[in-house]
């Protein structure tokens, strides 16, 4: 399976969060949610590393927080290039919505 093939398998029927439940995420969680936009379908370790956070815990335990609030989805796994294991991919809801309606036009 490449990134393509578990892009197209991680769409979400979710709607993309309003502005209100935005401007409710608290500042560390905003910053999170830029990177899973800037990087879409990157590991937690890739973006820790990006971010230049070497503690991949501290952007892990922003990711499941935002799965939660419905601004990200959690893909299927791939093989993360900083720790050489399989890992989920991280993609951002508004941008798969995108992309779906793209691909079905």
């Amino acid at each position: 399976m490449n990134v393509l093939d578990d892009f197209a398998n991680c769409f979400t029927s979710k709607r993309p969060p309003s502005r209100e439940e935005w401007r409710a995420l608290p500042k560390i969680q905003k910053e999170a949610l830029a990177y899973v936009k800037l990087y879409p379908g990157a590991t937690q370790g890739e973006l820790a590393s990006i971010c230049g956070n070497h503690d991949s815990r501290h952007l892990g335990r922003r990711l499941p927080e935002l799965l939660d609030t419905g601004f990200v989805v959690k893909g299927g796994p791939r093989r993360c290039t900083n720790s050489g294991r399989r890992a989920a991919t991280w993609w951002p809801v508004g941008l798969q919505s995108l992309t779906r309606d793209r691909a079905t036009a």
